[in-house]
């Protein structure tokens, strides 16, 4: 990721969902059993964060930075380094909007193109 740092910590979440990373998924559970191939899901939804620097205003005012990425899929508090969140994917505010849309808008903008949905 460009212009973010990663940190040696493990990831937590104290989020009460579980982690999109989880190897389980609703169709691999016990109590869904024999589903036909063309009932299961054929889109994925991926969540991306973006984070901005702050704004020549808001430094002016003296607020500071309260959530960071911590890597290519956490967000992590300022304050609170225990309180974290794991995403598809975050940008730290060096990323430039060229590398954002390579990344996280590039294939859905490219399959829109070919009639296929893109939301």
């Amino acid at each position: 990721m460009v212009g973010s740092s990663t940190s040696s910590k493990s990831p937590r979440s104290t989020s009460p969902f579980p982690s999109r990373k989880s190897s389980s998924s609703p169709l691999s559970s016990p109590l869904v059993k024999n589903v036909p191939d063309s009932n299961k899901p054929k889109e994925n939804v991926t969540v991306t964060v973006r984070f901005r620097p702050l704004s020549a205003r808001e430094m002016k005012k003296g607020n500071e930075i309260a959530w960071y990425a911590d890597g290519d899929c956490t967000v992590r508090n300022e304050d609170n380094t225990d309180l974290a969140y794991a995403f598809d994917r975050v940008f730290g505010p060096a990323t430039t909007t060229h590398h954002v849309y390579d990344v996280a808008a590039h294939h859905i903008v490219g399959g829109a193109m070919e009639g296929i949905n893109g939301n």
